[in-house]
């Protein structure tokens, strides 16, 4: 189901059975595949979809990604994805003291290291808002005259990706959450 949402279309000869899982070629020598707290056999007779979404990330982050590739059953992904959370647990600090406040204990989930996600980015054209022609009105109205084109937007918005890598988003980044590394892939694979 997730690969679908990704673009992959699954055969018969690429789905596992109900309690396998399909491989890469790195475990491909393996009977079973311990994926936390369940010990699943691999289906040998199967074999891997083709992964093209992952040919603009470069042949060296291509080849490694593809052959790490596990494909579950639909009815077990979800209990996989949940048991494989990282949980913190952590006292809150009181500003007062700089000790830990006492009642204060805390716990929090976090996506491990290294997971994969993707996502799409929907850019508007500021002509749409009238940003994007200069309106007759605008210097009688002490507004600014500069245009604002759609690539304009979406280079402001390509140019924050670099500062998830140190900054980090979301929640809790300076104990070390939220850094990530964006990859951009165009519809057809391209980068």
């Amino acid at each position: 189901m997730i690969l679908e949402d990704f673009g992959i279309q699954l055969e018969t000869k690429n789905k596992p059975s109900n309690s396998f899982i399909v491989v890469g070629s790195e475990f491909s020598g393996e009977s079973s595949l311990n994926l936390g707290w369940l010990n699943l056999p691999i289906e040998d007779e199967k074999e891997l979809p083709s992964f093209d979404h992952l040919a603009s990330l470069g042949s060296k982050k291509n080849k490694l990604l593809s052959s790490r590739i596990v494909i579950v059953p639909d009815s077990l992904i979800s209990q996989i994805i949940n048991s494989n959370l990282e949980v913190r647990t952590s006292v809150s600090i009181d500003p007062v003291t700089g000790a830990g406040k006492d009642g204060a204990l805390f716990t929090s989930e976090a996506i491990p290291r290294s997971t994969i996600l993707w996502f799409e980015l929907g850019i508007n054209d500021p002509d749409y808002f009238g940003y994007g022609k200069k309106s007759e009105n605008s210097s009688k109205e002490g507004k600014s005259n500069t245009l604002i084109s759609l690539l304009d937007v979406k280079s402001i918005v390509k140019g924050g990706f670099c500062y998830f890598e140190t900054l980090g988003i979301g929640g809790m980044v300076t104990r070390g959450f939220g850094r990530v590394t964006i990859e951009e892939v165009g519809e057809n694979g391209s980068k």
